[in-house]
């Protein structure tokens, strides 16, 4: 990336000042000579270029990975900041345009093994190679020493028929579980090949939780989890965050490469693919390992607020009726250095692209205003478990009752324009003749997601607000490129997953095309006309958990 000499000043950012050095100045460096070689485009156009200067700015070195909570990403938050001032937009906030997240971060001591004591002896599993993932309790020192239990895939689902538990009492035990949903080809069994909530580690934890349990070890096979176990490695081997105050933590939430879950169970006379296919059948129940799992984890803790950024357009119309745009600014910071020896994370793709959009639609909807007001929302902690989103759908800037719907832009296509878009989590409410409508009137299709066994609807920021009422969707544009054969860019996906996903090496390259981007931020402008033209009659489709949570709003 860009070298930037030290000048030993400093930035204010998010209304705090991040004192010298060369990566505080850095940030101010690289914007004053981007905006002085590259005069900002007419209010009336979308530029790819100008969407690409905002890419190269946040996913600098001098923004080191944007860490949660971090001077680099409290400068990104700044940037943003200094972006919606510039082109207009009013506070979303009554003290200005940044929401101050209360979190509490916990890092365990890398020199953790854990002990696995079973029949045939001892197996010990080392941090980062053979397991990851941190105590949930906020103790500086946790002994565990629990019983293993075998829960399938650890779901509890009466709407389904389905229960892994079968009132098996698990309190105080360590839950070893899988990935995912249970397997299902009928789309109205757990969603068929697309991943629901139950299939999230999130799912998992907090089910766990209900339950009494000490601690869950999550099974991590790459096919089932969609990753493979480095992005496990890179992304929980590190600090982790939570929302101060969470209610009902765990000792332990971890993962075990599969390897290794292989032969502790070969050394406890059971066999993995045996239990797999016990997990799959709906007459599961748990299993005893005879496995203790032992570990004294030593943990450093500490308080800190991390910044959501926001800004409103008010609508011409319907002022008091709000699309909220939500794009997350946080990444991995600076971590284990990979195969190059990099160690910044920069999160180019993965979302300088989402927040790049966000501040070109607030520019391009504050010259031609919208019939509704449209809320720009720039998150923390994303990475961490959407703990930016969900902290704002609890302290939102606007009525969540009079909020029509969440759209998330999260790692936009640096490829260039396809025929068709995305519109993940559609199908659950009226956003989905939305969403068609919009794509029809650019002249595109609204494409099925290709990925939807690895959970898309669960893991960005528009399911903190499905969670709380609010019909969101995810848009990417699609697959379907022109000029490259079938399946050209599916592969293009998985490679990404496979080799870049959560890796330094997420990083602009000379590949990268910006006419994707500038297609979603057509895409999105279209969505916002059509859900203005709705008259706020968005809502979910049928009577379920998400349209319950819009009842209780």
């Amino acid at each position: 990336m860009t070298a930037i000499h030290d000048r030993g000043d400093s930035y204010l950012a998010g209304g705090r000042r991040v004192d010298g050095g060369r990566a505080a100045f850095a940030a101010v460096v690289l914007l004053a000579a981007l905006l002085a070689t590259h005069p900002s485009p007419a209010a009336e156009t979308l530029s790819g270029e100008a969407i690409m200067e905002h890419v190269r700015i946040l996913a600098d070195d001098a923004m080191e990975g944007r860490g949660t909570g971090s001077a680099g990403e409290r400068r990104a938050a700044g940037y943003i900041e200094s972006q919606f001032r510039k082109i207009g937009l009013k506070p979303a906030f009554a003290g200005g345009y940044v929401q101050e997240v209360p979190l509490v971060g916990i890092t365990a001591d890398p020199s953790t093994r854990l002990t696995f004591v079973g029949p045939k002896g001892i197996s010990v599993a080392r941090y980062f190679d053979d397991f990851s993932g941190i105590c949930g309790v906020l103790r500086e020192k946790v002994v565990v020493d629990s019983e293993i239990v075998f829960t399938g895939y650890g779901v509890t689902a009466p709407g389904q028929n389905w229960d892994d538990f079968k009132d098996a009492d698990v309190r105080g035990k360590v839950l070893l579980t899988l990935v995912n949903d249970p397997p299902a080809e009928d789309p109205k069994h757990f969603g068929g090949k697309a991943m629901t909530y139950y299939g999230r580690w999130s799912y998992k934890f907090e089910e766990a939780a209900r339950r009494g349990a000490a601690g869950v070890l999550l099974v991590h096979i790459d096919k089932m989890a969609g990753y493979p176990w480095q992005v496990v490695q890179k992304s929980f081997a590190v600090e982790r965050f939570q929302v101060e105050g969470r209610p009902d933590p765990l000792l332990l939430e971890g993962w075990l490469q599969r390897e290794f879950v292989e032969n502790l169970l070969t050394g406890a006379g059971r066999c993995l693919d045996e239990l797999l296919a016990a997990a799959a059948r709906p007459d599961f129940k748990p299993i005893p390992l005879g496995i203790r799992v032992q570990a004294e984890i030593n943990n450093r803790i500490r308080k800190l607020t991390a910044p959501n950024v926001a800004g409103i357009v008010r609508g011409t119309q319907n002022p008091d009726r709000f699309i909220c745009l939500v794009a997350h600014h946080d990444h991995f910071g600076i971590g284990a250095p990979d195969a190059e020896g990099d160690r910044i994370y920069n999160g180019a793709l993965d979302n300088a692209t989402g927040v790049a959009v966000v501040i070109e639609l607030a520019r391009r909807l504050n010259f031609k205003k919208p019939a509704d007001s449209v809320i720009f929302l720039t998150v923390t902690a994303e990475e961490q478990g959407l703990l930016g989103s969900l902290y704002y759908t609890l302290h939102p800037a606007f009525p969540l009752a009079q909020t029509t719907a969440a759209v998330s832009i999260d790692a936009v296509n640096i490829l260039g324009r396809t025929s068709d878009v995305e519109a993940i989590g559609s199908e659950l409410s009226g956003l989905e003749k939305i969403a068609n409508d919009a794509a029809v009137r650019l002249g595109w299709k609204v494409t099925p997601d290709p990925f939807s066994d690895r959970g898309g609807f669960f893991r960005s920021d528009h399911f903190s607000f499905a969670r709380a009422g609010v019909p969101g969707i995810s848009v990417s544009v699609g697959l379907d490129y022109a000029g490259k054969p079938a399946g050209w860019g599916e592969q293009k996906a998985i490679d990404f997953i496979n080799k870049h996903y959560h890796q330094p090496s997420d990083e602009i390259t000379t590949v990268w095309d910006s006419g994707g981007m500038v297609q979603i931020s057509e895409y999105v402008l279209s969505l916002v006309a059509r859900i203005g033209e709705e008259n706020g009659l968005v809502g979910w489709k049928e009577d379920g958990e998400y349209q319950r949570r819009a009842a209780a709003r």
